[in-house]
């Protein structure tokens, strides 16, 4: 059995044992904290299997911090990093969607997902998250805001690049 297999089903016999001792308010409470901190134990464990490029660990890591706390952000966005790499964007941009929908002010979810339009030819809707970035930074930016801007310059330079080696190729042929 995995470790976070273990970690779940240890936390759910905890749930039971402590919904039985303790009054229900401070049970629920106290079983919230103990969820959301095994979430992000998970979610640490999971990063560094993607780094490590141990996707298949990495997702189920991803996967049980988001059973553990449904409604973690970071673990959705995880997630849709995990899928990209594996080269499944669109359901990378599914998971950075779901995680917009929880927190729509998430800089890391719109960054990743502008990031992924961008690997579509997604130019506008990449400007269009860059612009939700610039008003959620403010004046002092924020490393999202600078890689998506920076990522969107590249593509930019990329794509006039493309454009100009097109014109001579299409010149040499008259």
């Amino acid at each position: 059995m995995t470790y976070s297999r273990t970690l779940i089903m240890a936390l759910a016999c905890f749930t039971i044992v402590s919904c039985a001792f303790e009054p229900s308010a401070q049970a629920v409470e106290g079983t919230a904290v103990i969820y959301r901190e095994a979430s992000h134990t998970l979610l640490n464990n999971g990063h560094k299997a993607l780094e490590e490029k141990d996707y298949k660990n990495a997702l189920s890591l991803f996967e049980s911090a988001l059973v553990a706390d449904p409604g973690n952000v970071q673990a959705l966005v995880a997630i849709g990093q995990v899928h990209e790499a594996m080269g499944q964007r669109s359901t990378g941009l599914g998971y950075y969607r779901r995680a917009l929908v929880i927190e729509p002010e998430s800089r890391a979810a719109l960054a990743a997902e502008s990031l992924a339009f961008l690997a579509d030819d997604g130019l506008v809707k990449a400007e269009q998250n860059r612009d939700r970035l610039k008003r959620l930074c403010g004046n002092q930016g924020c490393l999202e805001l600078r890689e998506v801007e920076s990522a969107i310059d590249a593509y930019k330079a990329s794509h006039i690049e493309e454009s100009a080696s097109s014109a001579t190729n299409d010149q040499d042929k008259s």
